[in-house]
């Protein structure tokens, strides 16, 4: 999956209208996401972490 894919899930998954997209950074290494950044609570980096562990081919998060 292409990181902006990945960062895109991510972000629709967290999305509220208040939410700063752009706080959001997404790293792909092979099977491994390295996400990044700061959310506005403990349920959105929950979510994100979600999506990332949820995206087809990856085993690392």
């Amino acid at each position: 999956m292409a990181i902006r894919s990945l960062k895109k899930l991510m972000l629709l998954s967290i999305a509220t209208p208040l939410f700063d997209a752009t706080r959001i950074h997404v790293e792909l290494h092979g099977n491994k996401v390295l996400p990044s950044g700061k959310v506005r609570s403990w349920i959105e980096k929950k979510n994100a972490e979600k999506v990332a562990w949820s995206s087809p081919g990856i085993n690392r998060v």
